[in-house]
């Protein structure tokens, strides 16, 4: 057995990040803000407000203008809660400098100036009172008065419709500021709302509401204007736009009822819940998260603390819900007796619990949890802070589950106690569910116990009694949320985060407790760290080579949990989204904490990753130098210099984690915590737990089974040169009335004219011609030296004979033939073809050899130095995914749902059986998924079914490099594709230079991998490989590469809608406001850079798309 003798101070960082709370005993005020006000006035009295968000109370303020104190007041103690004044100040014409002061006994803190302007009273007007009435206000009508802005309030954003229609309610409000005298609402950019309104002098509040109602599902998008004047004169302010999706009643999953906790499944391999879906609305993504589709049905959680809102600035509204199963709340505390709680969070607890009875749950921060503002917030509304955020998160995703965690390192002291004796532990139990009754966006409790059996914060606290305690407690809430489903009709979890070292874990009953949790989040971090001078990985997920950390690792502990009774299926694996590091290391051994982000020792991911990684995939910046430990899959980066040293997870060691969750039949992943994460981390998890992304692209990160980054056929971004044209259809379409009929006549040859119109840009034409194909019957006939082949193919024999195919990969698999080869290229006549313009087809043609042969020998080669064969010589040894055959199941089609629009418009192909066939990679592109099988067949075929059916062609046949040829010259938009980047089409614009896309081998790098290759500061590998292979090729295919030649993509970010190759490509509904037609709709379609079922490459999609969104007739013979 391993010894934990140097083991026992460890402090788990979820509770330790508590610190954050304390404060010196004897501190000066935090600091006050002038509330906003206009910067001109006119003379006489002018109010000013104040506010001390949070922080060290005062006992008294002043407020000066000029130095000159103007008012003065005094004020409660309330610890750390907020403060605020108020008063009205007799100012005369002139300019006045404004300042608050805020007091206490050990000091004063100045708020910043505010500047005004006030003016003499009522003269110079330009637009005097009507003498004959002065008690009347007189309307702001004055062209140069544009009022303040409105803001639209707090809505849903994602609605269903209810029969044929949705009704919405709009309000807006202008606080204060100069009033309008007339507004209007926009769906979509068209005014389908004015409303006339009274305008003020007083700069006093307007607001107005309206009903809206939507009769089709889509994407919306309103504002408001607020106006004064009319036609030439009208000046207008506009509010923020706001996103609203509607849906129908019957699409989407309905997540499966969860099994009820207290009558587990008799088989212990079934898991509690077969679907955590969550519903994926409106709730934006921060930062680098991508939005994925759960097909596991794995946990995915994350843990948010309170104390984020402050100095992390992390809030509600950041958190990537829509990529969450669960979010942990942490921490609620318990009123009582609780000596390890730090001075500030004591004297919180205080205040909370002076009329709570000991043994009940309560809040630390009342400001941060129920107080704080945030916009869309109302003044009188009864909860503000997290929890409102929480409860409009609630309402925009409805399937994550919120959970409270009770406890944490420094506020676990009462449960010791608690556990022991019966009746507090009722106490405590009423408390806690009360608190989710009250609270009732919560989904169940979840307990932060560090840890039963003692060895927490409190050296003082455990015994053996707490084993049996916690099941007690554990059997006891569950029959207390069993009582309040049976009132709510709702159903509740119970969890808990447990330490997984083998001692801990047997201070726990689990075999009486395990029954009654829905999940155990397992803390499979912080097995080491700086509280001592033994270095190791803090979160490794095996044992390294010379065992030094065994027991002290992920597998290790979930092993533990298991062997003391938990079932795989309810144990949650922890992801550490943060680092631990020590300095001075030698000889093994540290020398104390590293400086952290926030707290000494401990550094949040996205601090590692820009200043000590130097990117996603950087290699060590600042004297760091990144290495990854292949057995125990952990990475660490350590500087020589200094001795520093920082373990830690990263996305390649979360997606391992995921992978055993898999392999293991464990329920999922978890994380501490989101606000260290700039999305890398949580992106890996679901990669890890192999999740498709909802917009179809493939996730750009190495794999060590040869297939790359990339995927055909897929885009992302919009924008681009799409052409011009009218997309609206006049009301002389096909003969409408005033809108009695059902659906609304239309002639087939006006679509064909709005396709032909959108579609007539001269970019779009390039991409067209270059993606055009030869018919199959043709590409059948095609032999080496064939004297009726094709001319592009002929150029290529010129280039490349068959004793040099043998010769450039003479490790290929034997699919790859020379003929196939032939083939391939064949198909695309854009590839080795002619230019009209003076370019020379020759040069490009081998230059496009010689960029596409460096990326096959960096995604399919061997990449080995033990063979004869140099590594660039070493390409097109994988023709499947390794480890993949074409008999196995349930791979890569989660997609093949026929529920969903990609299994709809892609439908999979089956077994014999009725199984799925699997979409895994096949070919020189490593081909995956039904959504990229589909459009490929099509391309090749005329028709999704033929590669869906036999999906095997694609490594079999000559599709298996014609596959790699498609991806060359189709563009992914915003990125345009390499044949345009070779050949010269593509010239970066201003945005793309920004970026750093400048033509070269480099740029061929960022649109097949780059989000994982490059925008670092330093080349990494893969792409110093590809530099590498370039350059042989280039050699021997007797092409130049200029000294000047950009070759890597170190800096280079990646292309966006604003660049000069972005071109949007498929067909949406255009759900702008037509004043032509009866209802307002469009009828019709618009351009969109993600993937829909309608493709602007194929002709007559557009018909199709019109006729999908609206209830149209279309009239074929016109």
């Amino acid at each position: 057995m391993i010894s934990f003798k140097n083991n026992k101070l460890v402090l788990s960082l979820a509770a330790s990040l508590i610190i954050s709370y304390s404060s010196a005993a004897f501190a000066t005020p935090g600091t006050p803000v002038i509330a906003w006000m206009p910067d001109s006035h006119n003379s006489g009295s002018v109010n000013v407000q104040w506010d001390m968000w949070w922080g060290e109370n005062g006992k008294s303020w002043n407020l000066t203008a000029n130095n000159t104190q103007q008012c003065e007041g005094d004020l409660i103690n309330n610890g750390k809660q907020a403060q605020k004044g108020q008063c009205d100040v007799n100012l005369t014409e002139g300019v006045y400098n404004l300042q608050v002061e805020l007091c206490n006994d050990s000091g004063c803190t100045l708020s910043e100036r505010k500047s005004i302007a006030v003016n003499a009273s009522n003269t110079g007007s330009e637009t005097p009172a009507d003498p004959t009435t002065p008690d009347t206000p007189t309307p702001i009508t004055d062209s140069n008065k544009t009022p303040a802005d409105p803001v639209i309030a707090w809505m849903p954003t994602s609605y269903q419709l209810n029969g044929d229609s949705v009704a919405i309610d709009l309000t807006w409000d202008m606080w204060w500021g100069v009033n309008g005298d007339h507004w209007k609402l926009l769906q979509n950019g068209q005014v389908i709302h004015t409303g006339t309104l009274t305008a003020q002098t007083d700069n006093s509040a307007q607001t107005a509401s309206q009903q809206i109602t939507l009769n089709n599902t889509g994407n919306y998008e309103f504002s408001v204007e607020l106006c004064n004047g009319e036609g030439s004169e009208e000046v207008c302010s506009v509010s923020d736009t706001i996103a609203l999706s509607v849906t129908s009643n019957t699409s989407g999953s309905t997540p499966a009822d969860p099994v009820d906790p207290l009558s587990p499944p008799d088989d212990p391999t079934t898991p509690p819940n077969d679907s955590i879906d969550p519903v994926v609305s409106g709730w934006p993504l921060q930062e680098y998260n991508v939005a994925y589709n759960n097909t596991s049905g794995k946990v995915v959680a994350s843990y948010f603390v309170e104390w984020g809102v402050y100095g992390r600035n992390y809030h509600v509204a950041d958190i990537p819900a829509t990529n969450l199963t669960h979010v942990l709340y942490g921490f609620i505390a318990i009123c009582g007796e609780n000596p390890s709680a730090l001075p500030g969070t004591q004297a919180a607890l205080n205040n909370e619990c002076a009329d709570q009875a000991d043994d009940t749950v309560t809040f630390v921060d009342r400001y941060a949890t129920l107080e704080k503002s945030y916009p869309g917030d109302k003044w009188d509304d009864p909860v503000r802070g997290n929890f409102g955020q929480l409860i409009k998160m609630k309402q925009q995703v409805p399937g994550i589950k919120i959970l409270p965690s009770i406890g944490g390192w420094t506020l676990s002291d009462p449960f010791f106690d608690i556990v022991n004796n019966p009746s507090r532990k009722a106490t405590f139990v009423a408390s806690a569910v009360d608190f989710v009754r009250q609270y009732d966006f919560f989904d169940g409790i979840d307990i932060d116990w560090e840890f039963p059996g003692g060895n927490g914060a409190n050296p003082n606290l455990g015994s053996s009694a707490d084993a049996q305690g916690f099941a007690d407690l554990m059997s006891d809430l569950r029959v207390a949320l069993d009582q309040l489903e049976l009132e709510t009709g709702r159903d509740y979890e119970l969890t808990a985060a447990m330490n997984v070292s083998e001692g801990k874990v047997n201070n726990v009953n689990y075999q009486q407790a395990a029954p009654y949790m829905d999940y155990v989040f397992a803390m499979s971090y912080d097995f080491y760290g700086a509280w001592n001078n033994e270095i190791g990985h803090h979160t490794a997920l095996f044992p390294t080579t010379d065992g030094s950390n065994a027991g002290l690792n992920v597998i290790d502990g979930v092993t533990n949990l298991i062997n003391a009774g938990v079932p795989a299926n309810k144990i949650v694996v922890g992801a550490g989204m943060y680092g631990r590091g020590w300095k001075g290391v030698k000889n093994g051994q540290g020398n104390g904490p590293i400086d952290g982000t926030w707290e000494a020792g401990v550094l949040d991911y996205k601090d590692i990753e820009v200043n000590y990684l130097g990117g996603l995939n950087g290699v060590g910046i600042n004297g760091f130098d990144y290495s990854y430990d292949e057995t125990a899959q952990a990475p660490s980066l350590y500087r020589e210099s200094t001795g520093e040293l920082i373990t830690y997870d990263n996305p390649r060691s979360v997606r391992a984690k995921g992978e055993a969750v898999i392999i293991n039949g464990l329920a999922g992943l978890f994380s501490w915590e989101i606000d260290a994460d700039n999305g890398h981390i949580l992106n890996a998890m679901h990669q890890g737990l192999n999740h498709p992304r909802t917009d179809g692209l493939s996730d750009d990160f190495e794999h060590t089974d040869g297939s790359g980054g990339g995927n055909l056929g897929t885009g992302g971004g919009s924008g681009g040169d799409t052409g011009g044209g009218d997309t609206g259809v006049g009301t002389d379409a096909g003969g409408n009335d005033t809108g009695e009929n059902s659906f609304y006549n239309i002639n087939l040859s006006t679509l064909q004219s709005a396709e032909y119109d959108l579609t007539n840009s001269d970019l779009m034409r390039k991409v067209k011609l270059s993606i055009a194909t030869l018919d199959n019957a043709e590409v059948e006939l095609i032999q080496p030296g064939r004297s009726a082949n094709p001319g592009n193919v002929k150029r290529l024999e010129e280039i490349i004979s068959s004793s040099d195919w043998d010769y450039i990969f003479p490790r290929r698999a034997p699919e790859y033939t020379y003929i196939n080869f032939l083939k391939a290229v064949g198909k695309f006549p854009s590839m080795c073809g002619d230019y009209d313009d003076g370019r020379n087809a020759e040069e490009i043609c081998r230059k496009s050899l010689a960029t596409m042969f460096a990326h096959f020998a960096q995604e399919t080669g061997g990449h080995t130095k033990h063979w004869v064969e140099a590594e660039w010589r070493q390409g097109l040894h994988w023709i499947r995914e390794m480890g993949w055959t074409e008999e196995m199941r349930g791979g890569y089609n989660g997609e093949c749902n026929p529920d969903v629009w990609q299994g709809q418009t892609w439908p999979c192909g089956k077994f014999d059986d009725g199984e799925f066939k699997s979409y895994f990679g096949r070919g020189a592109k490593q081909l995956s998924y039904n959504y990229n099988y589909g459009p490929f067949s099509e391309a090749m075929f005329g028709t999704v079914d033929t590669l869906l059916d036999n999906p095997e062609m694609v490594a079999d046949t000559w599709l298996n490099l014609a596959s790699a040829v498609f991806f060359y010259v189709y563009p992914q938009p915003p990125k345009p594709s390499m044949l345009h980047v070779v050949d010269g089409t593509w010239q970066p614009n201003s945005r793309d230079l920004d970026n750093g896309l400048v033509p070269g081998f480099g740029v061929s790098t960022q649109i097949i991998n780059g989000g994982v290759e490059c925008g670092g500061s330093v080349e990494i590998q893969q792409s110093v490989n590809r530099i590498d292979y370039y350059r042989n090729f280039a050699q021997y295919l007797n092409v130049p590469v200029p000294a000047s030649e950009v070759m890597g993509c170190k800096g280079m970010r990646q292309f966006d809608a604003d660049g000069s190759g972005a071109l949007p490509i498929y067909w949406e509904q255009d759900w702008s406001w037509s004043t032509e037609t009866a209802d307002g709709q469009s009828y019709a379609c618009q351009l969109v850079g993600y993937q829909t079922p309608f493709s602007s490459f194929k002709e007559g999609d557009y018909a199709l798309c019109v006729d999908h969104h609206f209830d149209v007739n279309i009239d074929y013979d016109q």
